[in-house]
């Protein structure tokens, strides 16, 4: 079993990052985005974590906007989504994931918490951790079980 934290737009709330980093151990820590080139700090050598860019980082930033895993038998996308334009919807996202063969897509940008599955993908989105969301993920076997949390209830 592979146990995964994920997060997005911490917008300076580094302290939200390091208390979730160090109240668990988290086998990867996704950062997707917005906080990225101010939050992650020193974590950025931490072989765990994997992050893009989002759309209010550093524009100048090497950050990748999307990262490409294989974890547990699963094709993973890591993206901000803002180059997906999930503030509309998800079907421009869907529909690049289906013609990539993504079976587990993670976006941020929405600051809205999403766990779904639709035409055989899984979105996830963490939510805002500057207002305290996050996801817990576990992977096992291909099999998906996700957890939206909040770290302030």
């Amino acid at each position: 079993m592979t146990n995964i934290l994920i997060v997005s737009d911490s917008h300076g709330r580094k302290n939200f990052l390091e208390d979730l980093i160090n109240s668990k151990n988290y086998d990867y820590i996704f950062y997707l985005g917005d906080g990225a080139d101010r939050d992650i700090g020193t974590n950025i050598y931490d072989p765990r974590f994997i992050y893009v860019k989002g759309n209010c980082d550093n524009y100048y930033s090497d950050f990748p906007l999307t990262q490409t895993l294989n974890i547990e038998g699963l094709k993973i996308l890591i993206t901000h989504g803002h180059e997906q334009k999930v503030k509309y919807g998800i079907e421009y996202m869907l529909n690049f994931a289906k013609s990539k063969g993504y079976k587990l897509v993670c976006f941020g940008h929405t600051h809205k918490q999403v766990f779904m599955e639709k035409d055989g993908i899984v979105f996830i989105n963490p939510g805002a951790l500057k207002n305290g969301d996050y996801a817990e993920l576990m992977l096992d076997n291909k099999t998906i079980d996700c957890k939206l949390l909040n770290m302030l209830n």
